[in-house]
């Protein structure tokens, strides 16, 4: 860079600092905007601010690619240069040595360095600032190795160093030139960023929109249905076919209810003499398996034992040994227990309760079976039953559906405070970018 391109950026830097301040003291002008116009608005506003930097950056760029290449060429030449004879050999080979370490950072630095001169004005800002990252920490590192091969090679090495100290300076330059204009830079981007987190709000908040519409009009659809099913079941319950089946349902109530009290009373017939059973069972000696588990069914399951104990001949037989065994004392009881107990086996040895209430559990379990047999293949019952169970679901799917639709109402509220409050943060930025008091309507 000549003696007058110096003086050039000098004075082009006074007058855009004097702008700046002259623009710091301008009143802020009041902009409202809808919030479909800030996008153009934002171009309009950061094009002609981004373009000056964009220029002014790219023509550093193009004057760091060329000293890039002189480095690189100087490099070359350092690679191959001659070191001058010395009566110190060990001097010698140190200088061998430390040009062999700067060649290799010199490389790196050269490899890892790359300046794109059509990038983004935030990404130019980021390699400049990259650059000069690495060129202090190359500055710093190779600080000796220069200082060894300066002795050896001391013209070759003076002309990397002068090609390196050129690229800081107009590293410097242009980070120098960028630091009053961060903020602003900073505004813009960060306003880009807002508007595409909005534009996705405001997205969300179509798509909330569609699934409601879409919701209301399908439970639009299903609250129709379940109205034609509801009448479909009040015209069946006004028919006259629906008495004979209400007859037999009431029937088979009462059949229910009878054969629930005959097992309760098989299981009071049974409960004095369950606990000497459960003992008797630890020492019984019984004729095989199948009598083992009908003894644990009366202790389990007493109904079913006397369902499955055929004229109750294993009831007769466990009910004498168990007798005999209390009254050894084989099986033992307290007291009142034992009495009880012994009260008991007398009263189911004598009395026919047991084999009476069998017999009227059985009948009634035919009658029963058959009642819903013809109960389930009733023609009316069978319609009946299919339309409960369409109205069960659609009484389900209705519930849910609304559930899913008020989730999206709230959903929505929340996208309207998300987005209330990022417009709030937008006008911030928007007025940060100049002499702006920007305010956003949506």
């Amino acid at each position: 860079m000549g003696f007058f391109d110096k003086v050039k950026d000098i004075l082009d830097d006074f007058k855009r600092e004097a702008r700046r301040k002259e623009q710091d003291r301008l009143p802020n002008e009041e902009v409202a905007l809808k919030y479909k116009n800030v996008p153009a608005w934002l171009d309009s506003v950061s094009k002609p601010f981004l373009k000056d930097i964009s220029i002014h950056l790219s023509e550093t760029i193009d004057s760091l690619a060329g000293e890039k290449l002189q480095l690189e060429k100087d490099i070359q030449v350092l690679t191959s240069a001659k070191i001058e004879e010395t009566q110190d050999k060990r001097m010698e080979r140190a200088v061998v040595n430390n040009r062999k370490a700067l060649l290799s950072r010199l490389n790196i630095f050269c490899n890892n360095v790359r300046f794109q001169k059509d990038a983004k004005v935030s990404k130019l800002s980021d390699c400049l600032h990259s650059t000069k990252k690495q060129m202090n920490s190359l500055m710093s590192d190779t600080t000796k190795n220069f200082y060894f091969v300066s002795s050896g090679i001391p013209t070759h090495s003076e002309d990397v160093k002068k090609d390196l100290f050129e690229m800081s300076k107009s590293v410097d330059s242009a980070i120098k030139y960028l630091e009053p204009l961060k903020v602003k830079m900073k505004s813009i981007d960060d306003s880009n960023n807002i508007i595409e987190e909005i534009d996705s709000l405001f997205l969300k908040n179509k798509e909330a929109d569609k699934d409601i519409l879409s919701g209301n009009k399908k439970l639009k659809e299903l609250v129709s249905f379940e109205k034609t099913i509801e009448k479909k079941l009040k015209d069946i319950e006004k028919g006259s076919d629906i008495k004979k089946l209400n007859d037999r349902n009431e029937k088979h109530r009462k059949i229910t209810c009878k054969i629930n009290g005959i097992k309760g009373r098989i299981i009071q017939t049974i409960s004095p003499v369950s606990r000497a059973l459960r003992k008797y069972s630890r020492v019984a000696q019984l004729g095989g398996k199948d009598e083992e588990r009908l003894l644990e069914l009366y202790i389990e399951d007493p109904v079913a034992a006397v369902n499955q104990d055929d004229d109750m001949k294993l009831f007769k037989k466990v009910i004498g040994d168990v007798e005999l065994h209390v009254s050894r004392g084989s099986i033992t009881l307290k007291d009142k227990l034992k009495s009880k107990t012994i009260s008991a086996i007398s009263k189911l040895r004598t009395d026919r309760e047991l084999s009476d209430l069998k017999k009227k559990l059985q009948s009634l379990d035919v009658e029963e079976k058959t009642l819903s047999t013809k109960i389930r293949s009733d023609k009316i019952m069978k319609k009946k039953e299919e339309l409960e169970h369409r109205h069960t679901k659609l009484f389900s799917d209705i519930d849910t559906l609304k559930s899913d639709i008020s989730e999206k109402e709230k959903s929505i509220q929340s996208i309207a405070k998300d987005i209330k409050s990022q417009v709030k943060v937008l006008e911030s930025k928007l007025s940060s970018i100049g002499n702006y008091n920007v305010k956003v309507s949506c």
